[in-house]
């Protein structure tokens, strides 16, 4: 029986040794643990008003981005040529075919399928281009960096904005919009080291930024990317407003590079040019085929890819000049 109450195996040894080894400091003095939650619920509190503190800075920095986006978006909406009686535009509407395009019908057309929605028609064509025309002229009169005013409208395509230009300098505008306020969006300009005549440039070119709002030239990236691009780049104009008139451009490549290229504006010889304008087409990704020479003028289009690991990589888009309306005519 006493061998059943006290033992004398491990077990009852290990407890005889438990008892024998328990001290005053194994027990916890009064209040400790109050102390220990205290400091647990502060610590939680702590996390509590920091998570808060970032939620609410993260809340102000949305609000503040689309305040400015508003803003700048407001102050072009002031300076652009308004739609007049003689040019109204008729509502589109979706077109429903016989017949569907499958994923690999999409895929198989190399972007030359229609869109399946009417585009909207300039009723007077020639009353709009007018009085952009003039609307130009008058932005021109009171901002003297105004270079051009660019219009390309087509699909998902919305570009109209004026164009600036900084003489030798390309960081101005990147950060600026047209009368001189910061801005992240900046504005729409041309390379500061070509001629200030337009005329003169062999490869007019001009930069935007790829706002995420869909503002400046995202439309650009907007193209190049989707599903039908072949069909808008064959039918879009570009039309670029000057002084001296209006310069008429259809898309003579579209792709996406890194190597800058594109950017070559003086040329030593006609040589050096004609192979620069097979150089833009032999990157063309677009199923779009232009005839041209070394007598050619172009316009190159350039946005950023915007994409979070900061790529180098830029959408681009070469137009090459089809006809010219004077001054006189507008």
């Amino acid at each position: 029986m006493s061998e059943n109450l006290h033992g004398n195996g491990a077990e009852t040894n290990g407890f005889a040794r438990s008892v024998a080894e328990f001290s005053n400091s194994d027990v916890p003095k009064s209040g400790e643990g109050k102390k220990k939650r205290l400091k647990g619920l502060l610590f939680e509190s702590a996390l509590i008003a920091l998570c808060i503190a970032v939620f609410c800075y993260a809340a102000y920095s949305i609000a503040e981005r689309m305040l400015e986006a508003k803003r700048n978006n407001d102050s072009y909406d002031i300076i652009r040529p308004v739609e007049t009686d003689s040019a109204v535009k008729r509502a589109s509407y979706l077109r429903e075919p016989a017949q569907m395009l499958s994923m690999f019908d999409t895929l198989a057309s190399n972007g030359v399928h229609e869109t399946y929605t009417d585009q909207e028609i300039d009723v007077d064509e020639t009353a709009r281009r007018i009085y952009c025309y003039r609307n130009f002229k008058n932005f021109a009169a009171n901002n003297e960096n105004a270079y051009a005013w660019i219009y390309m409208k087509y699909d998902c395509v919305n570009i109209n904005y004026p164009v600036m230009k900084m003489h030798n300098d390309n960081g101005y505008y990147l950060k600026h919009r047209y009368d001189g306020v910061y801005s992240d969006s900046g504005s729409i300009f041309a390379d500061g080291f070509m001629s200030d005549d337009y005329d003169t440039n062999m490869n007019n070119l001009i930069y935007g930024h790829c706002m995420k709002n869909g503002s400046m030239f995202r439309t650009i990236k907007t193209m190049l990317e989707s599903a039908n691009a072949s069909y808008v780049a064959n039918r879009i104009n570009i039309e670029i407003y000057t002084e001296k008139g209006l310069y008429i451009y259809k898309v003579l490549s579209g792709y996406r590079d890194g190597t800058f290229f594109f950017t070559q504006t003086v040329f030593d010889s006609s040589e050096e040019y004609y192979e620069f304008l097979k150089n833009c087409v032999k990157h063309n990704w677009l199923n779009v085929s232009r005839e041209f020479n070394a007598e050619s003028r172009i316009c190159t289009l350039v946005t950023c890819f915007n994409a979070s690991n900061d790529s180098p990589e830029r959408y681009v888009i070469n137009g090459i000049l089809t006809s010219f309306i004077p001054a006189s005519s507008l």
